[in-house]
């Protein structure tokens, strides 16, 4: 009942047209009226579902992206696909074309600053599949153990088209366009010695990255190109001040209200803890939220999203909430 309630609140409330007596009428009517009218409601939406007997190549979609053509971009655990609204072009790894797909499971689909579509691959490959030739090109990648290859990475981009391969609490590798690599050796800032990097993001406002470590939060500054963490704070950040002694920290963004949204998985802890700090008062907004208490079971929250009044989205294993 509660998120009945909840829901009818929420959708009341976004017509403030509606005189706050006849806003309470309504209220009350859907309440007694139940879940009954909201699912009447909700058939007028219309979703088209594709499964594999519509050429979808596997039930498991990893990832999706949309180029400049508009065509829709399917990243599955079966190949990649092409969608152009009604037919599916399904590429798969070939042994006798070196130019296919080294892997058919794709774990991450990007495209880049120029267009290019980057593949994610679950063997450890990495590279562009060309949308025209249908060619894939691999890139080069130096990790200090190639034997990581395979372990948990994401590919993200900065506002400037710089592209980060984050080996998730193993190394941080950034590309060079002109050798095709991916290698730290690239990287323009660095972690403290032995911190390993969660994941980062670019402040496009303040041209600051945010790293989180498995030891805390970093903050480099692309315009001073100066590195603060908590025990060398060179730039006196009120966030590493009050909350970088936290520990095992990944980033999700920072949202329109200039609120930077961050979460921790504390050792020997069975869930994550979900913080918030607004870095235009200096204040912290959220402080180890723990969303378990809230959903009564296990998850994993790996997706933020904000959308444009302001609501933020949190997806992942067992956990799809708003926070409004």
């Amino acid at each position: 009942m509660k998120s009945h309630i909840e829901f009818v609140q929420q959708s009341l409330n976004l017509n403030k047209t509606i005189p706050l007596r006849i806003r309470r009428l309504l209220f009350f009517s859907i309440l007694l009226l139940g879940p009954g009218l909201l699912h009447a409601q909700a058939r007028q939406y219309s979703f088209a579902h594709y499964g594999v007997n519509s050429g979808l190549a596997a039930y498991n979609a990893r990832s999706i992206v949309q180029d400049d053509m508009g065509f829709m971009w399917i990243g599955t655990i079966n190949g990649l696909q092409r969608f152009d609204g009604s037919r599916f072009i399904t590429f798969r790894h070939n042994p006798s074309d070196t130019n296919s797909l080294p892997d058919n499971y794709v774990d991450q689909l990007l495209i880049d600053r120029h267009k290019n579509l980057w593949l994610v691959l679950s063997d450890g490959s990495i590279g562009v599949f060309d949308t025209r030739r249908f060619v894939f090109y691999k890139a080069m990648v130096q990790l200090t153990n190639q034997n990581n290859l395979q372990a948990g990475r994401r590919l993200t981009q900065d506002s400037e088209g710089n592209l980060f391969y984050v080996f998730q609490n193993i190394e941080l590798l950034t590309y060079n366009r002109k050798n095709n690599t991916f290698s730290s050796a690239n990287n323009f800032f660095q972690s403290p010695l032995n911190w390993k990097v969660v994941n980062l993001i670019e402040d496009p406002v303040t041209k600051k990255y945010w790293i989180g470590t498995d030891s805390g939060m970093t903050v480099y500054n692309s315009i001073t190109r100066k590195l603060s963490y908590y025990g060398h704070n060179t730039e006196r950040e009120p966030v590493i001040e009050t909350m970088g002694k936290i520990k095992g920290v990944g980033c999700y963004g920072i949202d329109q209200k200039r609120r930077f949204w961050f979460w921790s998985w504390p050792v020997n802890v069975g869930a994550s803890r979900l913080y918030c700090y607004d870095l235009k008062n200096n204040s912290i907004v959220l402080n180890e939220f723990d969303l378990v208490k809230v959903i009564k079971k296990y998850i994993e929250p790996d997706y933020f999203m904000e959308q444009k009044d302001g609501s933020i989205w949190l997806s992942g294993l067992n956990i799809f909430a708003m926070h409004s």
